[in-house]
């Protein structure tokens, strides 16, 4: 079965939607200030936790999950990091068309660097975009 026109259409518009915001939350990431002076470390149990709490309505409603696979400890200005994280997982419940949306969080360490993933099982975006 092939969606009919107007399913396509909405389909295109939300997958328009999304990477517009993913768009808009990567260049939110770009601008962050990150100076050292104003480095904290920032638990990311204690941030998810601190997620979780803003987004609850969202995350009721939809019924999703967040799986937190590796507890590490962030560096960086916490209202900057939250936003991110916040803005990130938003998006990941909220275009999600499954009916039970789970965003997975992940982090390795490489090097001096913690690199952090955020995942969902929603529609997603094609590699080459």
């Amino acid at each position: 079965l092939f969606p009919s026109h107007d399913t396509g259409r909405l389909l295109l518009k939300e997958s328009s939607e999304r990477m517009y915001n993913l768009v808009n939350d990567l260049l939110l990431f770009t601008k962050m200030d990150f100076k050292r002076s104003n480095a904290e470390p920032i638990p990311m149990l204690d941030l998810i936790e601190d997620v979780k709490k803003i987004l609850m309505q969202v995350i009721t409603e939809k019924k999703a999950t967040i799986e937190l696979r590796s507890i590490h400890t962030l560096l960086g200005e916490k209202f900057q990091i939250l936003q991110l994280f916040q803005n990130l997982i938003f998006n990941g419940i909220h275009y999600n068309r499954s009916e039970h949306p789970k965003i997975v969080i992940n982090a390795v360490e490489e090097e001096d660097f913690l690199i952090c993933s955020i995942s969902d099982n929603g529609i997603g975006i094609e590699e080459e975009y």
